[in-house]
């Protein structure tokens, strides 16, 4: 069951590593916007794609465990979806190597840990966890791929006039 909010209902929003799965990150922030406040913020911890080097998709695209496509943000472009749905941009903020040292510790934690989680996962879905995050923590390192948090705001519908 889908649950629909009403219109100017939320201030935050903070989306972890949840933005990526969207291929059409535009109508995602168009339907946040639906529902936020004037003012509202919105943090995005996600992938991002490497702005030190442009990459095609088919080196950057990666499959998570549950199956889903990963679909790095582009910051640049980002700007631009942020702008055309009513969010201001406000600034982003590299993570990568916060990302590589979250992701050696999970590894690390997963191996520590593997007897006992024997009884709540099946070995298999252990080691497509294992498999997915040791081909993202690749990727950080060869720079195929960042982390980021990007802020933005609502605009006000008075803000919204100006900038049109």
């Amino acid at each position: 069951m889908v649950e629909v909010y009403p219109a100017q209902h939320f201030d935050f929003f903070i989306l972890f590593n949840s933005f990526y799965p969207f291929q059409d990150k535009k109508a995602l922030l168009d339907a946040l916007a639906k529902v936020a406040n004037p003012g509202a913020l919105i943090v995005l911890f996600d992938y991002s794609v490497p702005t030190a080097q442009a990459h095609s998709k088919k080196e950057i695209k990666l499959v998570d465990f549950s199956g889903k496509d990963i679909w790095p943000m582009d910051v640049e472009h980002l700007k631009g979806d942020l702008n055309a749905t009513g969010w201001t941009f406000l600034k982003a903020e590299d993570l990568t190597e916060q990302y590589i040292k979250w992701y050696k510790d999970l590894l690390k934690n997963l191996e520590a840990r593997e007897d006992t989680s024997k009884g709540s996962f099946t070995p298999d879905t252990t080691q497509r966890v294992k498999d997915t995050f040791s081909a993202l923590l690749e990727r950080l390192h060869t720079h195929r791929m960042g982390g980021v948090v990007v802020y933005a705001q609502r605009e006000s519908f008075k803000m919204r006039q100006i900038h049109k």
